[in-house]
């Protein structure tokens, strides 16, 4: 269970890390265009930094994890079993999970889709958004993946 925490809770943060870094970049770049020529500069701000520094920790992490659990396997993350129980723990988590995000999605995708043929939002604002909803729709299908594996390892 802790393995799955671990990893779980880690890529949760890792989502919104990169939601925020996007947000960032969206907000402070720019683009202009014109017949002849179309520009596009990106600035990257210190959210991106702590995007960067927090991945490259955590996959640090990852592969110094199996020193405490020798049943973590970094290359199958959550996905790593002890034993057939854990295997079959995963699998259902993971379906039942996928029903759930299915629906976030769909949902995500509407509001986007009415955002998009709005008159009163501009193309920056709608992409800050649209970021904004991938970084938290991942990171809840973590956190709704490890409360499911709880789940099911406390009834089967």
């Amino acid at each position: 269970m802790k393995k799955i925490a671990f990893v779980q809770i880690g890529n949760a943060i890792l989502s919104g890390l990169f939601a925020f870094a996007a947000i960032d970049v969206i907000r402070h770049s720019t683009s202009t265009a014109s017949a002849a020529a179309f520009w596009l500069t990106l600035r990257f701000g210190w959210p991106m930094l702590v995007f960067l520094a927090y991945g490259l920790v955590f996959e640090v992490a990852q592969h110094l994890y199996p020193r405490l659990d020798a049943s973590f396997d970094p290359q199958q993350g959550e996905q790593s079993a002890a034993d057939e129980r854990e295997l079959q723990i995963g699998r259902l988590a993971a379906a039942k999970t996928s029903q759930w995000v299915l629906g976030i999605v769909l949902t995500g995708l509407m509001v986007v889709v009415v955002l998009t043929v709005s008159a009163t939002i501009t193309k920056q604002l709608l992409g800050m958004i649209t970021a904004g909803m991938l970084g938290a729709t991942a990171s809840a299908y973590y956190l709704m993946y490890l409360i499911e594996w709880w789940r099911l390892d406390r009834h089967l």
